[in-house]
């Protein structure tokens, strides 16, 4: 007697979305709402996104590895590592890095250490071009 199997195939219409669902972002801003915004807007492309509130938290998030990009704010509060020095940092642990400097102002000459600059507010439809930077 031989034993009934089942196959079963999973097909997937949004290939671009999982595509990117192996793709982790660490993005760092300071302000509650544009974090729920970036993190809401990131995942509804497909992208696994980890949020965190200062230059600080992202260089020790960075550290554990699996991040495919960095969107960093400007500035994060008062004494705070912006988001220059903090792509600076993070060049010298991974110089591949795709860093985008996320901000409402923007510097005049783009920093070496910043792959893209957007500003704030930005559409939704400019963070699908992420994927443009992730290798």
């Amino acid at each position: 007697m031989t034993k009934p199997y089942f196959v079963c195939y999973i097909t997937n219409t949004h290939k671009e979305e999982s595509l990117n669902l192996k793709k982790r972002i660490l993005a760092a801003d300071d302000d509650p709402s544009v974090q729920r915004l970036i993190e809401r807007i990131l995942k509804s492309f497909g992208y696994a996104v980890e949020v965190v509130s200062s230059g600080e938290a992202a260089l020790v998030e960075f550290r554990k590895d699996g991040f495919s990009l960095v969107l960093t704010d400007l500035q994060m509060g008062k004494n705070a590592m912006n988001g220059i020095e903090l792509a600076e940092k993070i060049k010298e642990i991974n110089p591949a890095m795709p860093v985008v400097l996320f901000a409402g102002t923007l510097p005049q000459v783009q920093p070496v250490c910043i792959d893209w600059m957007i500003g704030k507010p930005a559409r939704p439809k400019v963070f699908a071009r992420l994927a443009e930077f992730i290798k």
